[in-house]
């Protein structure tokens, strides 16, 4: 990825700070926290996991963050 696309390696903790059209949470379960809501610099929320919120109130918080929240499945 790095080659091909001239992608920036960041660790596990740097990927949601990263400013990015889209983030796509896939296999981590309430990935969308306190913690990491407020490092999130995306404007799409839109992945495969199950249980992408930690809890249900993460949806209004993304909401008021103006981050659209599209879960797949």
């Amino acid at each position: 990825m790095v080659d091909d696309f001239r992608a920036k390696p960041v660790t596990a903790d740097e990927i949601y700070s990263v400013e990015a059209d889209i983030f796509a949470p896939c296999a981590l379960g309430g990935i969308v926290n306190d913690e990491t809501i407020l490092q999130l610099k995306v404007a799409i929320i839109a992945g495969g996991a199950n249980n992408q919120l930690a809890e249900e109130r993460h949806g209004d918080l993304l909401e008021e963050k103006g981050i659209t929240y599209a879960p797949t499945m």
